[in-house]
């Protein structure tokens, strides 16, 4: 025999059947989470012990540095205080700027008027500064400049002085490659008129071989 639900019971039923596939759906939800929050934490964990090796490791190494026996430069090479250009007649040493050494040649000392080709008396200074460049600053990089007067050419092959400057700066850097100092640390850059040194027309006419 059938027994027929009252309404009542039925809407509870129905009730208790919903409220137990929401239970069950969200204690999987919460296992699920639970889950991943222990793998997330498993994965940090790992990443704290890698840090923490490579963190002692490095503790290892500065202490090794700091008991390894400390070497000295070789002040002729680094120091850049000028050493070695001392008593080269006719130039001027400039250590004014940070690791560098900046040497003068006139140049109404190394060229005649509006030429770029090495008088005869250059040369002995050249060869001075080119004993020095291989003694005290070998390996460093030199960079050969060429500054003129502001003065326009008028009676000369060089169409500009910009010009001028760099064919007397190449002759330089040529002949210092002819007395030994290596090519691979030569180069050249013609400034012309754009860098004066004063008033003083003869003192704007120069070589300026730099040391880096």
């Amino acid at each position: 025999m059938m027994t027929r639900l009252t309404p009542v019971f039925a809407l509870t039923l129905l009730a208790w059947v919903g409220l137990s596939s929401t239970g069950c759906t969200s204690w999987t939800s919460l296992q699920n989470e639970r889950d991943a929050l222990y793998r997330q934490n498993r994965q940090l964990q790992s990443e704290k012990d890698q840090l923490a090796a490579e963190n002692e490791a490095l503790r290892a190494q500065l202490a090794q540095r700091s008991t390894a026996p400390q070497t000295q430069p070789d002040t002729a090479v680094l120091s850049f205080d000028g050493s070695g250009f001392e008593g080269i007649s006719g130039v001027e040493v400039d250590t004014s700027t940070a690791g560098e050494v900046t040497v003068r040649v006139p140049g109404d000392v190394l060229f005649a008027s509006g030429q770029a080709t090495l008088s005869s008396g250059a040369k002995k200074t050249l060869n001075d500064v080119a004993k020095a460049l291989n003694a005290s600053y070998a390996g460093r990089p030199v960079v050969v400049e060429g500054h003129t007067d502001s003065d326009p050419i008028r009676r000369s092959s060089w169409a500009s002085n910009e010009a001028l400057s760099e064919a007397r700066a190449k002759a330089v850097a040529d002949y210092l490659a002819q007395q030994g100092v290596s090519g691979s640390r030569l180069s050249t850059v013609g400034m012309g008129a754009s860098q004066p040194r004063g008033s003083d027309k003869a003192k704007n006419r120069r070589v300026e071989i730099v040391v880096r």
